[in-house]
């Protein structure tokens, strides 16, 4: 991974540890947890001061690569962990030792996003809706009322939102750095081929669905006429869809979606790597058939099935590769 620089966002004779030293000892007041239980992601247990407290005391701490991080920020991350800590039934630690910790796991992240974003990975919007439905289903709560209790809590929801996009970008960057440093033997490589045919024939495998999408939009702040509008101008790109127009061309007219420069195809996945609204919305679905308008946080979808296959009629390939390097002598 790329080495990146960090520093202290005071002057010069200031170090860190003085940052630290510092925010310590401002008080922490105003804040309150939203009452969530735990799902796994900070973003679904976070609490934020009010903008005017935030503004009072506000400084920059470090610098990453020319991205600061804030007084603020760091104090919210502190109060999260804390309150993450407790609702896990775990001793939280003093503040003089937790905080240099949160400091340098924000200072890790930030430079995480960083290469993450240089090296061109990106999260769709399809998969951090996905992610807000499981935060709500994880509370036993719809996403309807975990957008109220976000505002109720004063958390702006599209912050919200960018917190869980971050969230997946770290994590699909861990990933592929941990599949780059991955060996397969061949050994390996046999013993997978014969568990694949061993489960030939079960019926419990996942299906696998290739889905394209038309999204019209819904603006956050819409009111009830808007939504009723948006809803019927959602309606008739459905009827055209169904009527025999080229959906890739609706796509181009009307989608904002992600997929829109793909004729809105997200690709062949399993159904758990799409949001469980759009599953279960063309689970009765073939090929060719549509569904919607489905309504989402994000707007009205309208749904066409490209290609669903049950998991064990997909083919199963292993391409091996054998570098034979020769040189003379």
């Amino acid at each position: 991974m790329t080495k990146h620089r960090f520093s202290s966002g005071f002057l010069p004779a200031r170090p860190l540890s003085a940052a630290l030293a510092l925010l310590l000892a401002l008080p922490v007041t105003g804040l309150q947890a939203q009452g969530l239980k735990p799902s796994g992601s900070p973003a679904a247990v976070a609490a934020r001061p009010s903008p005017a407290r935030q503004q009072a005391a506000d400084f920059i701490v470090v610098v990453v690569n020319s991205e600061p991080i804030t007084n603020s920020e760091v104090r919210t991350k502190l109060l999260r962990t804390e309150q993450q800590l407790q609702q896990q039934g775990i001793a939280v630690p003093p503040r003089s030792e937790l905080l240099p910790q949160v400091l340098e796991r924000m200072i890790s992240d930030k430079a995480q996003l960083q290469t993450a974003q240089d090296s061109g990975l990106k999260i769709d919007d399809a998969a951090v809706e996905s992610a807000v439905q499981t935060v709500a289903r994880q509370n036993q709560i719809t996403v309807e009322e975990l957008r109220r209790r976000l505002k109720a809590d004063g958390i702006d929801y599209s912050r919200f939102r960018s917190e869980l996009r971050d969230e997946l970008l770290l994590s699909r960057l861990r990933q592929r750095e941990i599949e780059s440093r991955v060996t397969v033997t061949e050994q390996e490589i046999d013993q997978f081929l014969r568990d694949q045919h061993a489960k030939a024939g079960t019926s419990s495998a996942p299906v696998a669905l290739n889905l394209a999408e038309i999204l019209v939009p819904v603006p956050e702040n819409a009111t009830p006429e808007q939504v009723a509008a948006l809803q019927a101008k959602a309606q008739q790109v459905m009827d055209r869809a169904r009527a025999g127009a080229d959906f890739a061309a609706l796509v181009t007219e009307f989608s904002a979606s992600a997929a829109r420069g793909n004729g809105g195809q997200m690709g062949l996945r399993s159904a758990d790597r799409y949001p469980p609204l759009f599953v279960e919305a063309t689970k009765a679905l073939h090929a060719g058939d549509f569904a919607g308008p489905v309504r989402s946080g994000a707007g009205f979808h309208i749904l066409k099935v490209i290609e669903k296959r049950q998991g064990d009629t997909l083919d199963t390939v292993v391409t091996q590769t054998h570098a034979v390097i020769s040189c003379c002598g």
